[in-house]
């Protein structure tokens, strides 16, 4: 497999690519004057360069079902969506368009003109949706049965699947859609996807699993492809660089982007307090197991009278082991307190007022991907006249948490005239929200407070959003009724 061989050595890291790329450089270029202009002229470097560290990083990290904007070189923010069966709006909500035929059914028509007019069928749809970007087609060979993806992919045979998904992204090509083909490559299996190690000879790879892959960027012209979690051999796909650079684009002649699968799996962030809970914890468990241990021991062989000095060293070993425990305990409280404020928990408060009545109403539902949605409402007033209004949304699928949304809005209350058992509270806009979300769809993890908070803002999905907007999501004026049972 030497074309695909990737061993890290002198001439792969001597290369210049080493040094740090320039940001923030005033060449005045933007976006909309590059259209048309050739992958390799220079001019889309000196358009780069022009981003902050901060700008390059939200726009490469932020880039699972979107891509943020950057307003300093004019580049509009995109919708991203799936799958192969056309525009879906299942996975991160908004916008559906026309359900096409599964994959294997397109591929068992054997007729590429009719595939054609379907890939420019999904062009209209990205249109009349705002869809800039198509998480498709999925190419990958029918390796065994039971894949997890077979309904994802067109066939077990190379050639067959390359035509077939060639012709249609020729058709959703013609119409300006930016897809990526999937997932490359060799993702033969659904079970422990994040990391499976696959193993095939170059023979097959090249002549079965990679020619679909092949004629789509040949025959097909794609411009982007979504590199697969599993490794080939003992390297992941993405970091392969014969797969990737060699194969990819020197051969193939690819001129695109390449973006990684989900970001469901833990991030840095996460994975740092995960490190902390269990040095916090373990530590506090240790030392409770060596203080009892001390403490049997202490009791077992208590000195006797006659041996004072031996009897005053205990007593100094007692008071270390006392020591500890509380300095155990103290660590694993404050920590506690400030792992909560770090994760955004805690109340945004009201200055202590009195509480003069609490509302809950929960409600869960069933949704599109066979799992459920929960959605919250917490009113909380305050007898100088203010209340807390905490709504909590979340929808689940595909054993994750897709998003989770948690927002408080603050502002003030009257309370209208009694009828029918019930009484209407006026709640007023909001003079303050904070917003907690979380997704492991795109690894969205954001915290906002508009006491000191400037717009636009990005929620999950990437979508920009102005403060207008914001606020007719979550702080807009309202009419709540009141069982009168419970208001008494």
């Amino acid at each position: 497999m030497k074309d695909l061989e990737w061993k890290r050595g002198v001439d792969v890291v001597a290369t210049g690519s080493e040094a740090m790329p320039t940001f923030e450089a005033q060449t005045g270029r933007k976006a909309a004057d590059l259209t048309g202009t050739d992958y390799s002229d220079p001019a889309w470097q000196e358009l780069a360069e022009q981003l902050t560290p901060e700008q390059a990083m939200r726009l490469v990290r932020l880039g699972g079902y979107a891509t943020v904007q950057v307003d300093g070189i004019g580049l509009p923010a995109t919708q991203d969506k799936d799958g192969p069966s056309g525009i879906s709006g299942t996975l991160v909500g908004g916008q559906s368009a026309m359900a096409y035929p599964v994959e294997v059914v397109m591929a068992s028509t054997w007729n590429t003109a009719l595939t054609h007019r379907l890939g420019l069928s999904v062009g209209n749809d990205s249109i009349q949706t705002g869809v800039a970007v198509w998480y498709a087609p999925g190419v990958n060979i029918h390796r065994f049965p039971y894949s997890g993806r077979n309904f994802e992919y067109f066939s077990e045979d190379g050639f067959l699947s390359g035509q077939i998904s060639a012709a249609e992204v020729r058709g959703t090509r013609e119409k300006g859609v930016i897809t990526y083909m999937k997932h490359f490559a060799l993702n033969d299996q659904e079970t422990n996807r994040y990391g499976v190690a696959v193993f095939a000879n170059e023979q097959a790879i090249r002549e079965v699993f990679l020619k679909g892959f092949e004629h789509t960027v040949t025959q097909g012209n794609t411009n982007a492809a979504m590199a697969s979690m599993n490794r080939l051999g003992a390297t992941w796909s993405g970091a392969h660089k014969g797969l990737m650079t060699n194969v990819l684009r020197d051969e193939w002649g690819f001129e695109g982007a390449v973006i990684t699968y989900q970001a469901s799996v833990p991030t840095p962030w996460e994975i740092a307090l995960t490190i902390a809970n269990i040095v916090v914890f373990g530590g506090c468990f240790i030392l409770t197991v060596l203080t009892t241990i001390r403490l049997v021991k202490t009791i077992k062989f208590k000195p006797k009278t006659e041996a004072a000095q031996a009897e005053e060293d205990d007593i100094v070993k007692k008071k270390i082991v006392v020591i500890l425990t509380i300095a155990a305990l103290v660590v694993g409280l404050v920590g506690g307190i400030a792992g909560t404020k770090l994760l955004g928990g805690g109340s945004a408060g009201t200055g202590g007022s009195e509480i003069t009545g609490s509302y809950i109403y929960n409600e869960i539902a069933d949704n599109a991907m066979g799992d459920n949605g929960y959605v919250s409402y917490e009113l909380t007033l305050y007898g100088e006249g203010t209340y807390q209004m905490t709504t909590s949304t979340s929808s689940c699928g595909y054993s994750m948490l897709l998003s989770n949304t948690v927002t408080s809005a603050y502002g003030t209350y009257t309370m209208g005239a009694s009828t029918d058992r019930t009484t209407a509270c006026e709640l007023s806009e909001a003079t303050r929200i904070v917003y907690n979300g979380y997704s492991d769809i795109g690894g969205y993890n954001m915290s906002y407070d508009t006491s000191s908070l400037q717009f636009p803002v990005e929620l999950l999905g990437g979508v920009m959003t102005e403060q207008a907007d914001f606020w007719a999501m979550f702080g807009h004026a309202r009419t709540v009724s009141l069982d009168d049972a419970i208001t008494g």
